[in-house]
Order: structure tokens, then C-alpha cells, then sequence
């Protein structure tokens, strides 16, 4: 179950074991984090849940007006849900919220709206007015307010460091499918099908479909990818030109085509889609002139194709 606000939670699920973080993209350390609650949760007989936050605090404080997400706050409700807990919190970071101080976010949030049992962040977690309150100050005070507490270890993946700043600093140097290890899955576009200039598929042969994502998604680096979407494979190009024309979009679009269907089959203009990212075959050009886009184009879909009969996805 998915609770909007923490101040009106369900009886069943009070006083249950908490992880507390805001998870963009729900890799691997905080899936650690997460199923660290839950198995305590079930040691405890009580329920296991999740309290994050939306917008996350960067954007809502203006430290980072260019803070980028992983995954949008129903992607990642919906990821954290699959991975067995109870309930999910989404407690709305207002300027208000942050004011509180790190004692007036224990007593509010976790002892009078949540009655927690028990509470299991990451290990620089920081919560209250300006980041006052940190994991020893809840190990601290936890026995006062009636829960006990578990802090998690850094968690380091294939010997990397595990973190979203550095899963998105991956994805904006093309890196996606080392990216994809360390999230647990492909990195996903999510966006609905708009109407694009129709030249692909009218003069290139080659029918796509134009997705238009949100702007403060992590940008990956402009090119072609192999990608899948929908259960099925193809190519899409990321990035601000449109071949050879000139008048390039305002905001950068992802064009897709895939492969083994029909025509247009698959383009139905609002429909909603998750773009999975896997190799990225070359960086994006601009070509002077349609034969060689659709060279280029033709020779994009042989390799992709090259990639997929050879089972080769891509590499770190």
C-alpha cells in the first residue's frame, strides 16, 4: 500500500520496523537497506515499511537547481513495494517539514504518526533543520522514544561504490549497462508517445515513435542505445538532432523504433512507455544528408541485431 502523508497512517500499520530514505533509483544499497527492515520486521512479528520523501530535499531547498532523478516518485514506490515490504510512506518535503528539528522529527514523524519498532537507515542518512540530525544521534536517542535502531554499512557492488549520484554520473557518460548493475535493472526513460515530423518512417522506412520525458530525468549521454521497451528490442536515439533537420526540438526527445512489428503498430500517441537503455552503440550525429542518415540508420539496426542473436547486451 502506497500512504500519501505520514500524519493519517493505517492502524496495521503502526509500529512497525521503518527504512527511512529517499532512494532515488532503489539500487542495489538501498534494496540492502530496505531488505534489512523487512527481516526484522519478520523476526519481530510486526509489519515492514518505507518512509521517503518527494520532491526530493535538493530541489525543494534550491542547493542543486539542476538535481536530476533517477526514477520518478511512482516508479520508485512501485519498485520498493516488489520488494516484499508492507506499505510505503511518501511524506511531502515542504519548507515547513524541513524546519523541523532532528528531535521534533523523531517525535512527530516517527514516534507520534508512524509508532515505529524499529528504524534502519543508511549510514549518512541525515534528517531535521539543516541536517542536524544524523545515525548516531538516532542510535542515541532511539531507547527515549521507544524504538530501536540499525544503521547500514556503505554498500560497494562488483567493487564499486554504490550511490545515486554515481549511478547517475554513469548514465550521463553512457556507462548504462554498469549503471544497470548497480540499480538491479536497466535504467528506464518512462514517457508517453508524442507526434513527431514523421519523416522516419514515411521517408526513412523506418517507423518510430517519439517519447517525451520529463526534464528533470537523468540525461544519458546523447546517442544510440539498444533498447527494449514493451518486450521488445530495438534502437532508439537520445539526444537534441533530428538527422537532418534543422529546426532541432527545444528539449532534447527519444526516438524509438523497434523491432519485429508492423508498421506503426506500436505508436499510439499518449500512450505511456518505459524505454529500457542497454548498449550504447555510438554517440549522436548530424547528417548533412538523408542517404547517409538512412545508412547510418540501417547499419544502427544490423548492429543491434548483431548484439541481440550474440547475446550481447552490452558491457561495463
Amino acid at each position: 500500500m502506497i500512504i500519501f502523508g505520514y500524519d493519517n497512517i493505517p492502524k496495521e500499520f503502526l509500529g512497525a520496523a521503518i527504512a527511512i530514505g529517499n532512494f532515488d533509483g532503489v539500487h542495489v544499497g538501498h534494496q540492502e537497506i530496505i531488505k534489512t527492515a523487512l527481516s526484522i520486521a519478520r523476526r519481530k512479528g510486526c509489519k515492514a515499511g518505507v518512509l521517503t520523501f518527494d520532491p526530493h530535499p535538493n530541489i525543494m531547498l534550491g542547493k542543486d537547481h539542476s538535481h536530476t532523478m533517477l526514477m520518478q516518485l511512482e516508479e520508485r514506490a512501485k519498485k520498493i513495494m516488489a520488494l516484499g515490504v508492507d506499505f510505503v510512506v511518501v511524506a511531502k518535503f515542504t519548507p515547513e517539514f524541513s524546519s523541523l528539528s532532528a528531535s521534533e522529527f523523531i517525535q512527530t514523524v516517527l514516534q507520534d504518526s508512524l509508532k515505529a519498532n524499529h528504524i534502519v537507515t543508511g549510514y549518512n542518512f541525515r534528517f531535521g533543520s539543516k541536517g542536524s540530525g544524523d545515525v548516531r544521534y538516532l542510535a542515541k536517542m532511539s531507547g527515549s522514544y521507544g524504538f530501536s535502531f540499525t544503521g547500514v554499512n556503505h554498500i560497494k557492488y562488483l567493487n564499486y561504490d554504490v550511490s545515486s549520484s554515481y549511478i547517475k554520473a554513469l548514465i550521463i557518460a553512457g556507462r548504462t549497462m554498469l549503471a544497470a548493475k548497480l540499480l538491479g535493472e536497466p535504467y528506464k526513460i518512462p514517457g508517453p508517445i508524442v507526434k513527431g515530423k514523421q519523416v522516419a518512417g514515411s521517408v526513412l522506412g523506418t517507423p518510430t515513435a517519439n517519447i517525451n520525458f520529463s526534464q528533470d530525468t537523468t540525461m544519458p549521454l546523447f546517442g544510440v542505445y539498444l533498447v527494449k521497451t514493451a518486450g521488445n528490442w530495438g534502437v532508439a536515439n537520445i539526444g537534441w538532432c533530428r538527422g537532418t533537420q534543422m529546426d532541432e526540438p527545444k528539449t532534447p526527445m527519444l526516438e524509438v523504433h523497434l523491432f519485429d512489428l508492423e508498421s506503426n503498430d506500436f505508436v499510439a500517441y499518449g500512450k505511456h512507455l518505459e524505454v529500457e537503455l542497454f548498449t550504447l552503440m555510438r554517440p549522436e550525429r548530424k547528417f548533412n544528408e538523408l542517404s547517409a542518415l538512412k545508412y547510418a540508420i540501417e547499419a544502427d539496426k544490423v548492429m543491434a541485431r548483431y548484439l541481440l542473436r550474440n547475446n550481447i547486451k552490452g558491457s561495463l
